[in-house]
């Protein structure tokens, strides 16, 4: 199904659904139905003025246009990276700078900064660390 036939499938849904028939509909958008039917037969799309006149009915036109409500385009935002980014907080932006000055500037970079082998690294030289400092502490004790 085209985009266009997809359009024109919600705007004669909806226009059935909230007004009973399509004369219905086409009275209530003050228009014919010879027009009415340029726009739920796929014919044309609907522009910045009938898309106004559906607005004045309480017609989602993002839902209209897109097949999605703007709830939905909002939490795929949200759910995106930008979103994310977005909400991040001051000091979050603060370790997102410390990062970059470590060369962390990707995701590639940080996942493998951030991998349970890179990590076990770490644990293994601060704990050789401890251990040579324990040691040398001894032996100057004694």
């Amino acid at each position: 199904m085209s985009e266009k036939d997809a359009i024109a499938a919600r705007l004669r849904g909806w226009g059935l659904e909230k007004f009973g028939s399509l004369k219905a509909f086409a009275e209530a958008l003050g228009m014919s139905q010879e027009s009415l039917s340029q726009y739920v037969n796929g014919k044309s799309l609907p522009g910045n003025k009938v898309q106004g006149r559906l607005r004045l009915l309480n017609c989602d036109i993002v839902w209209l246009m897109t097949g999605e409500t703007q709830e939905e385009i909002r939490k795929k935002f949200d759910d995106s990276r930008v979103g994310r980014a977005m909400k991040l907080r001051d000091e979050d932006f603060d370790i997102v700078e410390y990062l970059h000055t470590l060369g962390l500037d990707t995701l590639e970079k940080v996942k493998a900064f951030c991998s349970p082998e890179a990590i076990a690294e770490d644990v293994a030289m601060v704990l050789r660390k401890r251990k040579l400092k324990y040691q040398t502490n001894r032996i100057k004790k004694k």
